[in-house]
């Protein structure tokens, strides 16, 4: 028996949508760059932030889940090696799929459970910043801020 782990969150779709739609209001709301430092780097993360949306449009900005999933796949060995992708419809997908692996049920089962644990806490994720331009097509474009 295979389980293919595509699994569907309605709620992260909400969530991206409305990050997505509170970061393109926090641009609005400037009619030109602000000039005090502190107010000028968060418009700066905040547009390059912007500026991975529209080029990547599968590329989820809620801090939550980009924090979760960037705290998942880089413990050792826990999602051997594959790559945790959310898709535009809220489907949570592992790259490379590997459906006939029986591995899978865990990969599914750690994933659901660690983003669900911190969602139904109200965990303060830290921002979500662009990852360097030297980054790979298939790699993620925006991690958490070290710096948060």
């Amino acid at each position: 028996m295979s389980f293919k782990p595509d699994l569907t969150f309605p709620d992260l779709t909400e969530r991206q949508s409305a990050e997505s739609a509170a970061l393109r209001a926090y641009l609005a709301r400037w009619v030109k760059p602000p000039t005090q430092p502190s107010d000028l780097a968060e418009y700066q993360r905040v547009a390059a932030v912007v500026a991975v949306l529209d080029n990547d449009r599968y590329e989820p900005a809620d801090p939550l889940f980009v924090a979760t999933r960037d705290l998942l796949q880089s413990s050792e060995g826990l999602f051997e090696g594959r790559r945790v992708v959310l898709e535009a419809d809220g489907a949570m997908k592992f790259d490379p799929a590997g459906t006939d692996d029986p591995s899978n049920f865990r990969l599914a089962a750690r994933a659901t459970l660690a983003l669900g644990l911190l969602a139904i806490d109200h965990v303060e994720p830290p921002r979500v910043v662009p990852v360097g331009a030297a980054a790979a097509k298939a790699a993620p474009r925006l991690q958490p801020d070290p710096a948060d």
